[in-house]
Parts: structure tokens; sequence; C-alpha cells
């Protein structure tokens, strides 16, 4: 895609992106760009000409020097380019915007910016969809067979805000026969959360051919709601959106601003999830499921804060009746208490974590009374609050 140079005396800036757009996350990131471009760069004298590239062969040092002369403005790099590809534009004083790990090692410069995905807030997401029903015996997390540092990131970071709910998680590497092996040894029902969507689809499969039924079973969630993978039929996949729009659109902001030489720009920006897209592998897909997903994503960020149902109710903007309606026709279980369990995953978290009093932690976590706490703690865990904290009890029983 390119763009021709303007004929008339207006400096139009010319900027070259790098993004994969025969895949479903480049084409929404090139998406976010152009929907920056049509909202912000209104001014003719202001808008870019832009040429996409495929594929970091191509930047060797004579294509950087040809660039040089040819009067590129900037670069835009959502592909998680080489570090050496950044390190030369960079040292050759171009802007650039780029998208890589957390752990990219470009020395700070005033012309360059970095943006990232923020992981843990997929797996967050994951998680919680995931830990809302109560009916799950197994949890487990498949990977990629050559471990790719992005895949067991998120590997570990679903584990960890699964771990702090007090829930333990199996991990596969997928292998040919490895997987259908860990499959059948997980509890059942189980919950699995796949690398990728493309690793969603294969579990799935794997499952079906077991004669596991999808999601009564099986519960399978991905990530990056691609719709190859999450619209084919029999059964449609559940995935974490990532705001790829939102990835492109800040790229091009940021690229806007170092371009305008302003100071002050943040080294590194992230974006984060669109949300979970509720399909049938882990449950109906309707209005009515994604109404409860932002309602249990409410409740694990608010639950310890004191509020209730009506606050619920106010903040979805419809009535408490329905949403408890709702809650118990997806989820089999009350707004109360899936509020009081999320309480005690804090609580449970508290004791393992800190050394907060029990009623530091009734008061944190928004109980009534620490005698209340205490029997609901019994109750639910299978031990008391102490032996909990010095790792005597059992988990509960999911």
């Amino acid at each position: 895609m390119a763009a021709m140079r303007p004929n008339d005396q207006l400096r139009q800036r010319h900027v070259v992106a790098l993004l994969s757009i025969s895949v479903f996350s480049g084409q929404r990131k090139l998406g976010g760009m152009i929907d920056f471009f049509n909202e912000r760069l209104v001014e003719e004298s202001r808008k870019w000409n832009f040429d996409v590239l495929y594929g970091y062969e191509r930047l060797t040092d004579s294509f950087v020097r040809n660039l040089v002369r040819s009067g590129v403005d900037g670069f835009v790099l959502l592909d998680h380019p080489p570090e050496r590809v950044v390190e030369r534009l960079v040292a050759a004083g171009f802007p650039c915007v780029v998208e890589s790990p957390e752990r990219f090692a470009c020395e700070p410069a005033p012309n360059f910016a970095r943006i990232f995905c923020d992981t843990r807030a997929l797996a967050r997401a994951a998680a919680v969809h995931f830990a809302a029903r109560q009916a799950f015996r197994g949890f487990g997390f498949a990977g990629t067979e050559r471990e790719e540092p992005w895949a067991t990131e998120r590997g570990n970071l679903f584990r960890e805000a699964l771990a702090e709910r007090g829930i333990d998680c199996s991990v596969c590497r997928p292998r040919r026969r490895s997987l259908r092996r860990w499959l059948a040894r997980l509890p059942k029902p189980a919950a699995v959360c796949a690398a990728h969507d493309a690793m969603s689809r294969r579990v799935v499969d794997e499952c079906l051919s077991m004669g596991l039924r999808v999601p009564d079973d099986v519960a399978v969630l991905g990530f990056d709601d691609d719709p190859v993978f999450c619209l084919a039929p029999a059964p449609r996949l559940s995935s974490v959106a990532q705001d790829f729009r939102r990835c492109g659109w800040l790229a091009a902001e940021t690229l806007e601003r170092l371009m305008d030489g302003e100071t002050g720009i943040p080294e590194t920006l992230s974006y984060g999830v669109r949300g979970v897209a509720i399909r049938e592998s882990t449950m109906p897909d309707s209005p009515h499921a994604a109404l409860v997903q932002r309602a249990v994503e409410w409740i694990d960020a608010n639950a310890c804060r004191n509020v209730g149902a009506e606050e619920l109710a106010a903040h979805l903007g419809v009535s408490r009746r329905l949403v408890d309606l709702r809650f118990r026709e997806i989820l089999g279980r009350s707004i109360y208490e899936v509020i009081r369990d999320r309480r005690l995953e804090e609580a449970k978290r508290l004791l393992r974590h800190t050394g907060e009093s029990i009623a530091e932690i009734t008061a944190r976590c928004g109980f009534e009374n620490k005698t209340h706490l205490k029997n609901l703690f019994r109750r639910r865990v299978g031990c008391s609050m102490r032996q909990w904290r010095t790792g005597g009890g059992a988990s509960e029983g999911r």
C-alpha cells in the first residue's frame, strides 16, 4: 500500500509502517492508524503519505540510506521487529514507534517510543472469565510446542492470576500425543486457556475426537479473537480480545508527537484488553452472557469495597432483578454468591501473602465481622484461616 507523493507545495509527512496486514491483528492495527488519520489529521498539511512494508529483511543499511535520501519522516514498527533493525533506524535519527515485548533492550532515545500489550491484563481477564464459575474441578493452560517467550509469559501470568484465587493450574506444552494425554488427566469439568486461538481450536478438536463435550466437559478459551479460528463452526470459540485498534491509534498518535518534536512523551506505552468475546466454547453465546461477563469483571474489581447488587445493577444500567436472573441462568449462582466468593478469594490471598491480622483482612475484604468470615471460611474452604495461612489447609473443591 503506497500513497502518491503530493504534487502541490504542501509538505505531507512520509511515514513507513511495517506490520503484517495478512493477519487479523495487523489489519486491526492498520485500522487504528487510519482511525487516527481520519479523526485527528484533518488539516491537509498534516496528513501523511505512508508505505506499508512487509518483512524486516528489506531494512538493510543501504535501504535505510535510501530512505534518508527520500525524505522519510518516521517509522511505525508494529510486528515485533528485531532489535538490530530498531537500533539502526533510531541511530539514523528517525522518529520510531515500536511494538515490542517489555524486555526489549533498545537504549532510551528522544526519537524512540515503545508500545507493548499488557499481558497481565490479558491473563487476568481469562482468569476472571473462568473463576466466576464454580463448576470447574480442573484448570489448565495449553502453551505452544516451541515454548515461545510470549506464550510462556501468558501461561505464567494466567497461573498467577488463578493462584491469587486459590486455584491450581496445570500446564501442557502440546506435542503430537501429549495434549491428548493431558486433557484426559484433567479433572472434569475442566477449564482450559490456550496460548492463542489456533491452539484453542486444536484443543477443541482434540476434545471432540476424544468424545469430550465442549464446554460441558472442557471449556476452552483462547487469546486474540481471530475470526479465522474463533468463528469456525461447532463450536465457535471464546477468546480474550486484545485492543489492536488501540495499538494502531496509539502508535500513530505517538509518532505524530515525536515528529512534532514534543518532549515529555513516555518511553513506553501499553494497550490492553477490549473484552472477552463469549461464545459456545465456554458458555452460551448471547447478549445475556455478555452482560454477565461485564458484571463479573466489575465484581472482580469492586467486590471488596463493600458494594452489593444494587451498585452493580446501577453500573450496568439494568434492574437488580434482571441481573440476578441472568446470573442464575448463565452461572447458576446469585449475585450475592459471586460477590461473597470474590471477597473470600481476596481473603485467601491476603492470608497467604501478607501478615495482616484477621481483623484487618475482614475490613479490607468487605465482610461484616471476624466471626462471620471465620465461619464462612471454614465452611467454604474446609479449614480454619490460621491453617490456610500456614499452608496446612486443603483447597476448595472445584
